[in-house]
């Protein structure tokens, strides 16, 4: 995953060797992203799997912390290697991201399911900008953080527990819902909490109030998903996920949709594992072979296995 620039240029104007420091391309490494021989500008890269660029591209950092949010990022879809949407993060902390992407609502299975917080505000529109906050809400009005129900949470979206310690969290941190009209963080504005009439942008005289919807995804620990009805032999699998590679169009989207297939059911990653014949057929190109078997190779073996056998 990296700029789809041209390579850009660098604040010497003019392209400059590869500086090798000792560090080694790995997974989540930042670097340079040379178009050529001893040509760095100010492209760059985050490597997202195995990659054989050592001594050709300069290492100077490492992702420590958001994966999920790199993950994302590399998952968007594409055509001809660039991206078909702008991705923007907009803020980001340990626990939550602002990242406004196309969005994409996922189908949810018996045992996964969302979570929505709805965060107040309340302000002004002056000149045309506008100045909100939490700390202006009224007694009345809703808490900085609620349910959809109305009950209160808090200040902070670390409030929110899961509701019994049958569940965990499939998404590491909440994300700003960008679905309908809302402006390019997730705003609605209205001139109360209670009406009816909300817009994807301040209106001077008539943005009082405005509200923004937060999500997260989460499922049954796998102790509690073993033996359901949904459970699936190694063909049922097999069967299953190329049913949802069929329809795409082009070798990284296939990529994309297995990852995303291994992300969201890790229980059944074993009989992808025996299925090396499924996966090699399923690409053209050896290197999104590797990188599939690369990410299975990560999921844990499950001690219990929600897989029948043949």
């Amino acid at each position: 995953m990296g700029d789809p620039g041209d390579g850009g240029h660098s604040i010497w104007k003019t392209p400059f060797k590869v500086e090798t420091n000792g560090l080694e391309h790995e997974k989540y490494t930042l670097g340079s992203y040379p178009s050529g021989p001893e040509s760095n500008g100010s492209q760059f890269i985050i490597t997202t799997g195995d990659i054989k660029l050592d001594k050709k591209s300069t290492v100077f950092g490492k992702v420590t912390s958001g994966f999920d949010v790199v993950d994302a990022l590399n998952n968007l879809p594409t055509k001809n290697g660039v991206p078909l949407h702008a991705a923007v993060i907009h803020s980001a902390s340990t626990s939550y991201c602002i990242m406004s992407v196309p969005h994409v609502e996922l189908e949810t299975g018996e045992h996964e399911a969302w979570d929505y917080q709805i965060e107040s505000q309340r302000g002004w529109v002056l000149l045309g900008y506008p100045f909100f906050s939490s700390k202006l809400l009224l007694a009345m009005d809703p808490r900085e953080y609620s349910a959809r129900d109305g009950s209160a949470l808090g200040n902070h979206l670390c409030n929110v527990n899961l509701p019994d310690d049958t569940w965990e969290w499939v998404w590491p941190r909440w994300y700003v819902d960008m679905a309908n009209d809302v402006d390019d963080q997730g705003w609605l504005y209205s001139w109360r909490f209670r009406s009816k009439d909300w817009k994807g942008y301040p209106r001077i005289g008539r943005s009082f109030v405005r509200q923004r919807q937060w999500k997260r995804l989460r499922r049954k620990k796998a102790e509690y998903r073993f033996g359901d009805k949904n459970a699936m032999s190694n063909d049922q699998v097999c069967q299953d996920l190329l049913s949802k590679v069929t329809d795409c169009k082009d070798e990284r989207s296939k990529v994309t949709t297995v990852i995303r297939y291994i992300n969201r059911y890790p229980e059944r990653a074993e009989a992808l594992r025996q299925s090396g014949k499924l996966l090699s057929g399923m690409f053209l190109l050896p290197i999104s072979e590797h990188e599939i078997m690369r990410r299975l190779s990560e999921v844990p073996i499950q001690v219990k296995n929600s897989i029948s056998p043949f």
